[in-house]
Order: structure tokens, then C-alpha cells, then sequence
């Protein structure tokens, strides 16, 4: 599948996209049939994304999941209603260059099928960072290689021990990873951000992806044709 989205990627990035965590399957199904439909308009290969339970939470009332089996469930449902493949994120926490032995040791395992996901640096206490030079960096090791958006705008180890973060600033940071090269996006999308019980503080509201992705798709076409011309 990786290698599929690797190929489609030539004319388009390709998108992972959904909410935060599984809060229900009527929301889930909701952001998935709204997400093909775009991204079936603009040809952009998409993968659905949603944790089915969230753990290390800093406090002990932050919603953590509606419970594993349950939120399995409603991936498979998800995938099977649908026909897409479904990604279960996780973080990633090292430089650039050490992703290399990261990539190796999945390779070694015998699995073929490795992304990597660049979700920005901790910047001080409280912000995060991105630096685009990563991109290339790590597209040297042979693999797609994918820009976290809205996990690159948190700012975590807030007083309220809540996560914030900066949606105003989603496009801005997806167009500078359009621009230098990414293989694909990241990003985390819900009906109503400010009810979301998890990442709400970045997430982007469903209705912006429409305009969002047209401004992207945009922006790789005439990144293409640049490359073509100097070619």
C-alpha cells in the first residue's frame, strides 16, 4: 500500500487524515465519507487515521478512548465501508538521520512497508518546531516521507495540563512541506474541533479540508511542472 501511495505521490501527495481518537462510529464514518469524496475530486491517494485509545495522558481525566474492542470495531468498519486502508499513528521523537537505523530495523524485521512521519522538534517547553531540511533528509532512505501538520503545531505542557495549539497556522505549515517535497500529509480533522475530546486545541474543522487540499494540490502541480521544465 505504502509503495501505491509512493507511485500516486509523483503527481499528488497522498493524505492521512481523520480525527484525533475514535469518539463514536457515526463521527468516524462521517470524516471518512467526507474525506474520500474531496480527495476523490482533487486525486489525492487518502489513508484514514484515528487512534482507537490514547495513552500517557498527563491527567487523569483526559479522555483516553471509548475502549479498544469498540474502537477496533469501528476502524474495521470504517475500512470495510469504505475500502481504505487504515493507519494507527504514533509519534516520532528522533532527528532526521537517526530515522535511518529506525527505517532498517522495520526493513530487517522482513516488513518492506515503511513510512516516516516528521512531526516536529520540541522547541523549548512549550512549542514545537519544524525544519523542513528533514524532508529530503530522510527521503534518502527510500521511503515515503510524511509532514505531521497539526501534531507540528502543538504546544504541549500547558498550565491547564491540556495540549494547545495553533490550527491558524495549519496551511501555512502544509504548503512550506508541499513545497520542499513531502510525500504525503498528516493531518488530524474533526466536525467540530472546540467538542473534540482529544487535540482539538490543532486540529483542522472538516469543512476547511475541501479548500485546504485544493490550495495544496495547487501548489504540488506547479511544483511538478518547475521540475519538468528544468528537466
Amino acid at each position: 500500500m505504502l509503495n501505491y501511495l509512493k507511485s500516486s505521490a509523483t503527481d499528488n501527495f497522498f493524505l492521512l487524515a481523520g480525527p484525533c481518537v475514535i469518539e463514536g462510529e457515526q463521527m468516524a464514518l462521517e470524516i471518512a465519507e467526507f474525506a474520500c469524496e474531496v480527495t476523490s475530486k482533487l486525486n489525492i491517494p487518502y489513508v484514514f487515521k484515528g487512534s482507537y485509545r490514547k495513552a500517557n495522558r498527563s491527567r487523569i481525566d483526559s479522555f483516553t478512548g471509548i475502549g479498544d474492542e469498540k474502537a477496533l470495531k469501528i476502524l474495521k468498519k470504517v475500512h470495510d465501508t469504505f475500502n481504505i486502508m487504515v493507519n494507527i499513528k504514533k509519534g516520532q521523537f528522533l532527528s532526521p538521520e537517526a530515522m535511518k537505523h529506525a527505517v532498517q530495523k522495520v526493513r530487517d524485521a522482513g516488513n518492506p512497508q515503511v513510512a516516516i512521519t516528521e512531526r516536529g522538534t520540541t522547541f523549548g517547553y512549550q512549542d514545537l518546531i519544524v525544519d523542513y531540511r528533514g524532508i529530503p533528509t530522510m527521503q534518502q532512505f527510500g521511503a515515503p516521507v510524511i509532514l505531521d501538520v497539526t501534531h507540528s503545531l502543538q504546544q504541549p505542557n500547558q498550565m491547564a495540563g491540556v495540549t494547545g495549539g495553533r490550527p491558524e497556522l495549519i496551511e501555512t505549515v502544509a504548503r512550506a512541506g508541499i513545497a520542499v517535497g513531502a510525500d504525503g500529509l498528516f493531518i488530524e480533522t474533526h466536525q467540530n474541533p472546540a467538542e473534540a475530546k482529544s487535540d482539538g486545541a490543532n486540529m483542522l474543522k472538516l469543512s476547511l479540508l475541501p479548500s485546504l487540499l485544493s490550495h495544496l494540490t495547487d501548489i504540488r502541480m506547479a511544483i511538478n511542472k518547475f521540475w519538468t521544465k528544468l528537466r
